[in-house]
């Protein structure tokens, strides 16, 4: 997101919300702007991180443009937020069914960061990725992949759910090559182009 402007002063193609936030209070507020924006204006939305305890369970539309991207504790926290009791343990061993029952509570596109990444729409759709390795549990790779989907969404990704599996599958494709190397968020950033020509076919670009 654009941490200066005032979310009325700028034209966007989507938000990223939620990392770099916590401990920043005006930081904060302007995610909560930005989410009551969005019910009106509709641009898609990614939420992560320090701006998941913004999220509140609606049943009206308001938060059909936002991909929430948890992973377990997060979803737990979310989940206990709107009367819902499960732990951490619990959604861990059933992720699909967790992230399901998330979608269609918060009326809102669910990505469930973990081993076997879930992605869940309020109607009902449900996307699975498993193609990461525990290369991925690095600081940052949850920033990286908030990166990656809002990029595909500011490009024209119109469908939340399959973007957002996209952006699951373009991010478990970043620790598949070198596997023997060390992995750091920087590094996971700087595959990007590599991974994306090999998907696309486009040719990558140097700058």
């Amino acid at each position: 997101m654009s941490s200066q402007d005032s979310p009325l002063e700028v034209r966007v193609q989507a938000w990223l919300l939620g990392p770099g936030i916590d401990g920043d209070a005006a930081q904060y507020e302007r995610a909560r702007d930005i989410l009551l924006l969005g019910r009106t204006a509709r641009i898609p939305t990614v939420v992560d991180a320090g701006a998941l305890p913004l999220v509140q369970a609606t049943d009206d539309g308001g938060n059909a443009h936002l991909v929430l991207t948890p992973h377990a504790g997060e979803l737990s926290d979310l989940l206990q937020r709107c009367g819902v009791a499960q732990s951490r343990a619990e959604i861990e061993a059933s992720p699909l069914a967790a992230a399901t029952e998330a979608a269609a509570l918060l009326g809102a596109v669910v990505l469930l960061k973990g081993p076997t990444t879930v992605v869940a729409d309020p109607q009902g759709a449900i996307y699975t990725q498993a193609n990461g390795t525990a290369r991925l549990a690095t600081a940052g790779s949850g920033d990286t992949l908030a990166g990656i989907l809002v990029a595909l969404l500011a490009m024209g990704g119109s469908d939340l759910p399959t973007t957002a599996a996209l952006a699951a599958a373009l991010h478990g494709e970043l620790a598949c090559s070198a596997p023997s190397t060390p992995l750091n968020a920087g590094m996971l950033a700087g595959r990007i182009p590599a991974v994306w020509a090999s998907v696309t076919g486009a040719r990558p670009t140097r700058e």
